[in-house]
């Protein structure tokens, strides 16, 4: 998936001497065998960011067994565009990259959806219309994410607890609660982290690693964003 083109055009090629053919696609995206190379060819091309992702058959199986038909097969493209898809890449990526401490979570609900675009780009997709969980299956998830709140913790993790695939635990969990197992874990963090604020014994990176946040300045930057003011004047305003 290219992300960025600077100074001309990519082209994807499935061999060196052999040229694509076809116009040109803005946000080239190709979807190939793993076992199969893929170039990319240009002759003026000044800079190029791409991101590539590898999925394996029996995961997505598992992993998405109520969205994906059975025995669905994803045919190579060697050169198309869909604007979601590249959004859904370009939120990976800057997950991987720019976040002090990338959510398994998050990470894991954008992967489901890539793979459920690429699916309904083929004609593969149905969505998952059951309901939400039982309340023994929710009470066994959030008494986990509770137990494990200093950690990151995976879907796949959650969707075992289950006895769900990771699609439809996804689903029933947002059915249940009204927000998706990530968001649900961030703000458990911050319920947390303001519970060790007001005891006032312990500095804001101690708080910050007892919460499960990579380091003070994430912290930072969730706690504002769900708490409405940082974790300093959070406690400093609860003092007053």
């Amino acid at each position: 998936m290219v992300l960025e083109e600077i100074g001309g055009r990519v082209e994807p090629r499935s061999r060196v001497d052999q040229p694509c053919g076809g116009r040109y696609v803005p946000r080239t995206i190709c979807l190939v065998p793993g076992s199969e190379p893929l170039w990319a060819y240009s002759a003026k091309l000044h800079g190029l960011t791409t991101i590539s992702f590898v999925f394996d058959p029996e995961d997505l199986r598992e992993g998405m067994a109520e969205t994906l038909p059975r025995g669905i097969e994803f045919l190579p493209q060697l050169r198309f565009s869909d604007d979601v898809l590249w959004q859904i890449g370009r939120l990976l990526a800057l997950e991987c990259v720019e976040s002090d401490a990338p959510s398994n979570l998050y990470a894991g609900h954008l992967v489901m959806a890539l793979i459920a675009c690429v699916a309904r780009n083929q004609g593969g997709y149905r969505s998952c219309t059951r309901g939400g969980l039982t309340q023994k299956q929710l009470n066994l998830v959030l008494e986990y994410v509770d137990t494990n709140i200093a950690r990151s913790i995976t879907l796949g993790e959650l969707a075992q607890l289950t006895g769900l695939s990771q699609s439809h635990f996804s689903h029933a969990f947002k059915v249940s609660t009204g927000m998706p197992p990530y968001r649900w874990q961030l703000e458990m963090r911050v319920r947390h982290a303001q519970q060790l604020l007001l005891d006032g014994r312990n500095t804001l990176a101690e708080v910050a690693l007892a919460t499960g946040f990579g380091d003070q300045s994430h912290f930072t930057r969730v706690f504002a964003r769900l708490a409405g003011a940082t974790p300093a004047a959070w406690r400093r305003d609860r003092r007053a």
